[in-house]
């Protein structure tokens, strides 16, 4: 290295190539590769290191198959440099990052190291190598479709059943009624909804009509007033009914009364009543 005198009275060292320090006392390439890999010198005095086939990284500080291979430390360097990764029995593909228990779609996955492949047991019972994410998915008649984002399937349930999988039993009465009506089945299990006093409709779905309510308060008065007056009509017929009988029978009393007058029986009429009467007893007594 070459020394240069300071002004502050410290020199300073400016380095050989391939040598690095405060006194150029350490060489560049000291401890700088790894793993076998060989070092050389840029230009600008920085180490450079050429990594052994199995290595990489700057340093060759990485075994190439543990960044490569995604499910594997294990692999095998072709005479070109490429890398080839051995794959456990569950993956497979160049980097082993497909997951073979993939093709289950949800069903239990069994790995058979005999023959270094996989089978499943499927949702529907079945024994395969793979499952059709469909098949024996919807219970009770539903229709299975794949969302086409997701790839997850999804049950369109057949009249009566619900559930993700269409496995439950749907009550016709749930949510059937809006706005705090009560729902009631009918015989042929259609549900009916009782609406409260502010909503109509066939599921109390719209306000109720303002009249609605003065008609239904003019139905009650009139269940209420007839009745009163049929029965103070009956009482009235009956007491003017009474009054008229004891009239009549106070009248014929006064019309004949017959008068004891020295042994003679003798009837004096009231000219006020029945004034063109003829009295037929007298009649015949004046004949004889």
């Amino acid at each position: 290295g070459t020394c240069i005198p300071s002004i502050l009275g410290r020199p300073t060292c400016i380095c050989a190539l391939g040598f690095t320090g405060p006194n150029c006392g350490k060489a560049v390439c000291e401890d700088s590769c790894h793993n076998g890999g060989s070092c050389v010198v840029t230009a600008g005095n920085q180490p450079y290191c050429h990594c052994q086939t199995d290595y990489t990284g700057d340093r060759c500080q990485y075994y190439v198959c543990q960044h490569y291979c995604v499910n594997s430390e294990s692999c095998a360097i072709g005479s070109d440099g490429s890398v080839e990764c051995v794959c456990p029995t569950r993956y497979e593909g160049p980097k082993c990052e497909v997951d073979k228990c993939i093709r289950c779609h949800g069903g239990h996955c069994i790995i058979n190291k005999d023959d270094e492949d996989i089978f499943c047991n499927c949702t529907n019972g079945k024994i395969a190598s793979s499952c059709q994410l469909c098949d024996g998915y919807c219970y009770n008649g539903g229709t299975c479709q794949l969302d086409p984002e997701t790839n997850v399937p999804v049950c369109l349930c057949s009249v009566g059943f619900k559930s993700q999988r269409c496995d439950q039993r749907e009550n016709p009465c749930d949510h059937y009624c809006q706005n705090e009506g009560i729902c009631t089945l009918t015989a042929f299990n259609e549900p009916r909804c009782k609406c409260s006093t502010n909503w109509s409709g066939t599921q109390c779905e719209r306000p109720a009509p303002k009249s609605s309510k003065s008609d239904h308060i003019s139905t009650r008065s009139i269940a209420i007033i007839v009745p009163l007056v049929l029965l103070v009509t009956l009482v009235t017929t009956l007491v003017i009914g009474l009054v008229l009988c004891k009239r009549k029978r106070r009248t014929k009393t006064i019309r004949r009364q017959p008068i004891i007058n020295g042994g003679i029986n003798v009837e004096i009429g009231n000219p006020s009543y029945n004034m063109y009467e003829v009295d037929h007893d007298h009649s015949d007594g004046g004949l004889l």
